[in-house]
């Protein structure tokens, strides 16, 4: 019994060391996008009509392309160095975001950062806040909360 708790503890701690340990993309109040390691240190700040920027970080490699849409909205696509595809575990505008080695995430948010549409691209395996996105899906985040989405029809 008391292996068996040591081992959940040892899994706990693990599981929590990776979630916190993970790249941050955060909007700036200037509205260029921070990129910020798991330690806090920011890495760099991106301007709005910034294209495919390889971002290294807490030993993961991702391209990022960030801009705004014709309504003002921050929009961002984020997808594995094609070079070294690998997972990535980022927390994106405050959400937690696994993404398989061959996925694609593309974020649209409103302009002060409130709500938020994550949408998969049709590869790979994406969740967001522990709700997987199914390919092609979308989750929505207002106020820092998921938000159901409707069930997706094709």
């Amino acid at each position: 019994m008391k292996t068996t708790l040591s081992c959940i503890l040892a899994a706990l701690v693990s599981f929590s060391s990776s979630v916190l340990a993970a790249t941050s993309l955060v909007l700036e109040a200037n509205d260029n996008l921070s990129i910020v390691d798991s330690s806090g240190a920011s890495l760099m700040s991106l301007p709005s009509g910034s294209i495919g920027k390889k971002i290294t970080a807490d030993n993961q490699a991702f391209k990022l392309s960030f801009g705004e849409d014709l309504n003002n909205r921050h929009t961002l696509i984020i997808y594995p160095d094609p070079s070294s595809p690998q997972s990535l575990d980022l927390v994106i505008l405050g959400q937690p975001v696994t993404m398989s080695k061959d996925s694609v995430l593309t974020v649209t948010a409103s302009q002060d950062g409130s709500a938020a549409q994550f949408q998969a691209g049709v590869l790979g395996q994406i969740t967001v806040a522990g709700s997987t996105v199914a390919p092609g899906g979308s989750q929505s985040v207002q106020n820092g909360n998921v938000v159901a989405s409707p069930p997706q029809t094709l």
